[in-house]
């Protein structure tokens, strides 16, 4: 982990704040851990503790924050003594793991002193079992760190920890935030203090924040190494863990032992996920990780049994709306700049969409006055509103795709109007129509839906025959796949907050979300493809021995290369 000093780069302070933020962190966590042991040892109870209800920060962990603090301001120094710090640390942390796993007692936890404060505390003076393992995981990525292997190793295994470190920091200070009661499914033993889980944030950036630097620094070396190739797999990891921390948190009931059960159910998907992001290609790693964390969250709502997530439903209703809407703009805009009419008829019908998902939203609005009929029907009007940009959006595209072999009909504004009174049309016969029955044929209990998951399985199967029709339609493809799954889950809702509708919704906002990256994913190609001919005309025009001026139909010097400088006499400016 021994980075280069600032001035040690031929092109300047590359990795600068790096180091910086290292020294920060580092010194950080060493006033934090010693203001805590202070508080031990003269009995200063907010020093320990920030509110009564909270878990105080144990003498063992507060040494654990001393060690790696001064092992980050050892690395910022170039001091192989900060390997040292880092072992002792992932041992304290190790050791504190095996007295948890085997139910035994090594003596140390109260080997710095007794232990006078018990909140949410099993066993007297000793750390939380997450506390230890983020002391094992950035131990131990500070001790790689220091040895001498491949850059690009190096970076990915201290990212992954410090993202791991940092997830598992975040995911308990929202179980505090949130009120859970039982994030990770433990509840029998002791919970991570808020301060300490702000000092593991701080050290899981560092650790990032130090592979960030190793890229930067190899590549200023003349290494050709990518960029951060390590992001999207870390972004996925850790979002993973924060979300089903906190699905676990919000879900959690039973026994421990089954809480036991469900974190280690949850931890060996959680690899496998990693593992099967880790083994795709780089540029489609962000939308297998968005698939593989919705297969996660969904798996984990249905274990939980069937209940009502009322905040849950909000929230996904308008993180669709939103999605919809900005994939709309991001289609019109793409179909207007390259002239291209299916992109422009695609985002006719993702707007329509987006329109009636704002309607679904706005009834959740508690409305006052003469609106107040509106939130006395809530419960008919939110089922009711679900199904029309359910039918819409799969009629829209397979419309979109059927106007591009019949190019003579194409209208964008006559596409509009047809979806907006089909639209219209729907809106009415849903509301109309019953919403949940007992259940019917196949178990299913949403009568009016079963031709939702129909139109999405045609749409994907057009979609994929003329895959190579428009780079776009493979994308679509994916989505309506995505949708497919989302609407049958749907079919066997019996109430407008269960768990089949959360798992429905959570499909939806997955499926746009998926078409959004291989959008912004296409763009980005698209900017790479004329960035690179451009430099490398650009180097070609350097090197040439003699000199090269263009000019403009006014007579403008617009482009010259060095020789022609010399042969002018004159700057660029």
């Amino acid at each position: 982990m021994r980075l280069p000093h600032p001035s040690a780069s031929p092109e300047g302070p590359s990795g600068s704040w790096e180091l910086g933020w290292l020294t920060f962190c580092g010194a950080v966590n060493i006033v934090i851990g010693f203001t805590v042991l202070a508080g031990w040892h003269w009995h200063k109870t907010i020093l320990i503790q920030i509110a009564p209800t909270l878990a105080p920060m144990q003498r063992n962990t507060a040494l654990g924050f001393i060690l790696c603090g001064l092992g980050m301001l050892l690395c910022v120094r170039g001091k192989n003594w900060g390997q040292f710090c880092g072992l002792v640390a992932a041992g304290l942390g190790l050791l504190t793991l095996l007295e948890y796993i085997f139910r035994f007692d090594l003596g140390i936890d109260l080997m710095l002193g007794p232990a006078a404060l018990l909140a949410r505390t099993s066993h007297p003076g000793r750390m939380s079992p997450l506390t230890a393992s983020c002391f094992v995981l950035v131990g131990s990525s500070m001790m790689v760190a220091w040895r001498e292997i491949s850059p690009r190793h190096k970076a990915r295994m201290s990212a992954f920890g410090g993202t791991l470190v940092a997830a598992i920091a975040v995911a308990s200070l929202f179980s505090y935030f949130l009120g859970a009661s039982r994030v990770f499914g433990w509840t029998q033993v002791t919970w991570m203090a808020a301060h300490t889980a702000i000092c593991f944030v701080l050290l899981g950036s560092c650790l990032i924040a130090h592979a960030w630097a190793v890229d930067a620094t190899t590549r200023a070396q003349g290494e050709r190494v990518a960029a951060a190739s390590w992001l999207p797999l870390c972004a996925g990891v850790g979002l993973t863990t924060v979300l089903l921390a906190v699905v676990q948190g919000v879900l959690a009931g039973g026994t421990a032992s089954a809480g036991v059960l469900r974190i280690i159910g949850f931890a060996a998907a959680i690899v496998l996920a990693g593992w099967l992001i880790a083994a795709i290609p780089v540029d489609s790693r962000a939308i297998a990780g968005s698939l593989v964390t919705c297969a996660i969250v969904a798996a984990g709502l249905l274990s939980a049994g069937r209940r009502d997530y009322p905040d849950l439903h909000t929230m996904l209703d308008t993180g669709a709306f939103l999605l919809s809407g900005v994939l709309a703009l991001f289609f019109w805009d793409m179909g207007v700049r390259i002239d291209r009419p299916f992109h422009r008829w695609i985002a006719a019908s993702l707007c329509v969409t987006s329109l009636l998902e704002c309607l679904h939203v706005v009834i959740t609005v508690e409305w006052t006055g003469v609106l107040a009929s509106i939130a006395q029907a809530e419960n008919v009007l939110r089922p009711g509103t679900w199904p029309p940009p359910a039918h819409l959006l799969p009629i829209g595209i397979a419309c979109s795709l059927l106007l591009g072999r019949r190019a003579r009909w194409a209208n964008t504004f006559w596409l509009v109007l047809a979806l907006t009174v089909l639209g219209s049309g729907f809106l009415a016969l849903f509301c109309w129509l019953p919403r949940y029955t007992s259940p019917t044929w196949l178990g299913i209990t949403r009568p009016s839906l079963p031709g939702v998951p129909l139109l999405w399985a045609a749409t994907g199967l057009a979609c994929w025959r003329l895959r190579r029709a428009d780079r776009l339609v493979p994308s679509l493809a994916l989505m309506a796949l995505t949708l497919f799954l989302a609407h049958v889950a749907m079919l066997y809702s019996r109430a407008p907050h269960d768990t089949e509708a959360m798992v429905a919704h959570l499909g939806k906002f997955t499926g746009y979300l998926v078409l959004l990256l291989s959008v912004m994913q296409m763009a980005s190609a698209d900017m790479l493809g004329r960035v690179r001919p451009e430099a490398k005309f650009r180097g070609l025009l350097e090197s040439a021995p003699d000199a090269v001026v263009v000019v403009d139909q006014k007579g403008k010097i617009v482009l010259i290369n060095a020789q022609g400088e010399k042969f002018l006499g004159y700057g660029r400016d």
